[in-house]
């Protein structure tokens, strides 16, 4: 069973395949296999690797990009769109993977499903997803671009995206309660988070050794603003993740 943890390494590390998938043809249907890297901004909490599947499909109007399952309002192949979804979630703090013992006493954070709206222009995005599973009551709005580059075989597609979370989503993930300060006898102080910003850059690679089968290869940073640092869970404003993969298209 994929535990919590690496079911968020999967989701984060199948975000940058997004601008691929919606440049697919209609009726794609892709699986496979991925090694993920991923480093943590939570204090004492350890990089992983994992080995991981996934499954993508993008149809006429309907996809399914990583966490994500949507209806576009025009074919997706369009240069322009608008449409909307729902999304999975991940609440990335764990308190279970960290080695400081006060933190594993802090309370679980639970996952959540979002309503999502989106539009795209050429190689421009937007998009509004609200908690709807009354979690973290909160939204985030993002903006991205990205464009594709063939260079020989590899068909290479840097992006760029900001995120804005809503407080009440930021505190969920950043905040400690006074209900789990007083479980750690004061070691850890309450913390109401602000809202807070993110900024996601991706260099995502394809390679096809045939028509049906590539190789795909990422790197990824994201960047925080540097409020999260006062957050007394957290010890950096910075995260990579790296991702090598095998797909099949069908």
């Amino acid at each position: 069973m994929i535990s919590r943890r690496n079911m968020g390494i999967l989701i984060a590390a199948l975000l940058p395949l997004s601008p691929a998938m919606a440049m697919a043809d209609s009726g794609d249907f892709s699986v496979g296999a991925m090694g993920i890297y991923a480093t943590s901004i939570y204090k004492d909490t350890d990089s992983d690797t994992k080995v991981l599947p996934f499954v993508a499909y993008t149809g006429e109007h309907f996809y399914l990009k990583g966490p994500e399952l949507g209806y576009n309002f025009l074919p997706n192949h369009s240069k322009r769109n608008i449409g909307v979804g729902l999304g999975y979630h991940f609440a990335e703090f764990d308190p279970d993977d960290s080695d400081d013992k006060n933190i594993q006493k802090l309370d679980d954070r639970d996952d959540s499903v979002m309503a999502i709206m989106h539009a795209k222009i050429g190689f421009f995005s937007a998009k509004l997803a609200q908690d709807i599973s009354d979690t973290n009551r909160g939204y985030y709005a993002e903006v991205g671009a990205g464009y594709p580059i063939q260079v020989q075989k590899w068909r290479l597609i840097p992006s760029i995206h900001y995120r804005y979370m809503s407080s009440e989503m930021s505190d969920y993930q950043l905040g400690i309660s006074s209900s789990e300060a007083a479980k750690t006898s004061g070691a850890i102080s309450a913390y109401n988070a602000p809202s807070t910003t993110m900024t996601r850059v991706t260099l995502n690679s394809f390679y096809p050794i045939t028509q049906s089968l590539t190789v795909n290869l990422s790197a990824t940073y994201v960047k925080y603003n540097s409020n999260v640092l006062d957050s007394p869970i957290v010890e950096k404003d910075h995260k990579s993740i790296a991702r090598a993969g095998i797909i099949y298209k069908f």
